[in-house]
């Protein structure tokens, strides 16, 4: 399970506590707690992201550079 995915289950819990919560202010606030893990979700996803291009390019660059095989004749 990825951070996202553990910030995605987290807003969940929040929606569902805001969907029991009898208060206005409270369920406000649960529903504000799930926006914010939410848009954390959303933050980690793109720097997983991030990481992988950045390590693809990475290994690109430590390649050895492509040589072409010796043409016959």
């Amino acid at each position: 399970m990825s951070l996202a995915d553990i910030y995605r289950q987290r807003s969940v819990d929040q929606r569902a506590a805001a969907a029991a919560e009898p208060l206005p202010l409270r369920r406000q606030q649960h529903e504000r707690a799930a926006q914010r893990w939410e848009t954390m979700a959303q933050e980690a996803a793109n720097d997983a992201r991030r990481a992988q291009i950045n390590e693809a390019e990475k290994r690109a660059r430590q390649a050895p550079p492509y040589v072409q095989p010796d043409q016959p004749g």
